[in-house]
Parts: structure tokens; C-alpha cells; sequence
């Protein structure tokens, strides 16, 4: 099934359509490297015979449909409740009911119409996504509400150095303030600037909203105290080792604020009250945690250990 029509007002058919949806396989990873302009192709799920459609918002079940994969027509599905926008999961299963791949997009305009991917990878693996823009370890990966994944700081190659070069351990590990967007939908990242940012690795980053928007709170991590482009924040001291270097630093934490309709990051203090002393390491309760966000252990810019509960 390469294509599946679908018209808007509970699951059944109904010969008017207004969007396609295009199940594609998500590509795998070849000796540790995605391939650089991967083919669009159907899913290729061992063993699958049929694909569950589940059309759902935050609160309400819009419908649920289970279709065989047997070579036949696409169906047209029918959603109810076309003004507000919905999620779509879709999962494969087998003969015998197990899980073998899913995919998913949200926030789904079905009055748009047109086409919309859905990128599908086996279950229990990693598939690849294209366009990310900068090498980065230890960097946090953030779930917005939108089903977007915010990718914030980390350590790399130097921001003066092309953002995909290899990490050299001659040269050191640098924190970076850079940022990409994920979003799932077109299975890109977005470069993002983001004026103000600290840069810092080793942090966290949780996301909340409420009635003014999508808010990230970026708490902990390991910043430099001189020029970040031109001062490491390890160096390479032994096989598999890394050593902070004199200029590592706790770094204070900062609260992002998101406005979807505009894909804009503003960068603003934490609230009165609400920050930590700046650490280097420590731990962030689960994501179910409401501001202000308790956070504990770590060490100061000192290279001090922090015994307090934030």
C-alpha cells in the first residue's frame, strides 16, 4: 500500500478525498552512516500483513482502522471533526500480531489537503532522518508538545570549524550554542538561531506549557569561561578519556519560550526564584515535573561537589 486516501468527517469509506498519505520506509544506517539521498519507498517490513491507523488529539479517539496489506486499492478514511487538527499513528503488525514497524505525524491540518509522509521505521530499531546540521555528542533532545524534537548545545568540533567536521582530540571537545528543530512530519531539521544562548553540554532541557505557549527550561551543564570558538571544555587525556580543562564552568540555567506559529525561539532568565546555581553534571526529576524544577548533585564552577536539592 503506497498510498492511503484520506477524506474528513469516523472511520469508513466515503468516495471523497482530501489528503494522501504516503507511507515511506525510513532508511537504515550502513556500517554506522545513513546514506546521503536515501530512495522513497514503501515500508519494507518483514513479515507484515496489515496497518493500523489511528487518528487521535490530545484528549478524543477520532477513529481507528485496521487495513490488510494485501495489494489492493487504497482505502478512503473518513475522520471526524475536520476544523481541528489530529495525529496519525500507523503501525504494522504481522500474522501473528506482533509490532513490526510504525510512524507517526501530528498536528495534522485536514483542511489542507495535498499530500503528507509518514515515515516509518521497524519497531524495536533506529532508522535514519536527513538534514541534521551539526555533529554533536552529549547535547539534550527535547519533546515539544508540537511532536517536535528540539536538539540544543553539546560538544563537537569548534563552531569556527565547518559544523560537520570530524572531532580531532588534538584540538579538544567544544561546547556549542547552536540548535536544530526536528520535526518528524518532513523528517528534516530546521537550523534555528537563537539570540543569547549559552553554550553548554552535558545539560537538561524539559518542556512545558500553559495558556502563553511552549516553554523549555535549560538547567545544568558544562559551559567555558573564555571564548567558546577557541576554548575546549575537554581534552583528550588517555584512550577513551576526556579531562575537563581549566576553563570548564557550571553554567547558570536559562527558559525558552516557542511560538509554533512563527517556528521562533526566544531566549529569556529563568524565572525569580526558580534557578539553580550553575553545575556541572547533576539530576532532573522525570519529564511529569511542573517549574520550578527541582535539581540536585553535580559540582560548582569550582570543581567543588554540590550537596543541595534545588
Amino acid at each position: 500500500m503506497g498510498g492511503l486516501l484520506a477524506s474528513v468527517s469516523a472511520c469508513k469509506k466515503e468516495p471523497l478525498a482530501s489528503i494522501r498519505y504516503r507511507m515511506l520506509g525510513l532508511p537504515q544506517a550502513l556500517g554506522g552512516v545513513c546514506p546521503v539521498s536515501p530512495a522513497e519507498t514503501p515500508p519494507a517490513l518483514t513479515g507484515a500483513t496489515s496497518v493500523r491507523l489511528t487518528f487521535r488529539d490530545n484528549v478524543t479517539l477520532r477513529c481507528d482502522v485496521v487495513l490488510p496489506l494485501d495489494g489492493g486499492p487504497s482505502p478512503v478514511i473518513d475522520v471526524p471533526d475536520r476544523a481541528s487538527p489530529v495525529d496519525l499513528y500507523a503501525e504494522y503488525f504481522d500474522a501473528s500480531g506482533a509490532l513490526v514497524g510504525r510512524g507517526s505525524v501530528k498536528g495534522i491540518d485536514l483542511t489542507a489537503g495535498g499530500s503528507i509522509d509518514i515515515g516509518v521505521a521497524p519497531a524495536g530499531a533506529f532508522a535514519c532522518a536527513s538534514g541534521r546540521e551539526r555533529t554533536r555528542a552529549f547535547h539534550s533532545a527535547t519533546l515539544l508538545p508540537t511532536g517536535e524534537v528540539l536538539l540544543l548545545g553539546g560538544l563537537g568540533a569548534s563552531d569556527a570549524a565547518d559544523s560537520q567536521a570530524p572531532i580531532d582530540p588534538a584540538d579538544g571537545l567544544f561546547v556549542t550554542a547552536t540548535a536544530e528543530l526536528y520535526r518528524p512530519s518532513t523528517r528534516t531539521f530546521l537550523p534555528l538561531t537563537i539570540a543569547g544562548l549559552t553554550p553548554r553540554a552535558f545539560h537538561e532541557a524539559y518542556a512545558t506549557s500553559d495558556a502563553s505557549g511552549i516553554h523549555v527550561a535549560i538547567v545544568g551543564g558544562v559551559g567555558v569561561s573564555g571564548d567558546p570558538r577557541t576554548t575546549p571544555a575537554f581534552q583528550a587525556s588517555g584512550v577513551f578519556r576526556w579531562s575537563p580543562t581549566a576553563a570548564a564552568r557550571g553554567v547558570p540555567g536559562e527558559m525558552l519560550d516557542y511560538d509554533p506559529a512563527s517556528g521562533t525561539f526566544t531566549r529569556r532568565d529563568m524565572p525569580a526564584g526558580t534557578d539553580v546555581p550553575p553545575r556541572i553534571l547533576g539530576v532532573l526529576p522525570p519529564p511529569s515535573s511542573q517549574l520550578p524544577v527541582p535539581y540536585a548533585g553535580g559540582l560548582d564552577a569550582a570543581g567543588t561537589p554540590i550537596a543541595s536539592f534545588d
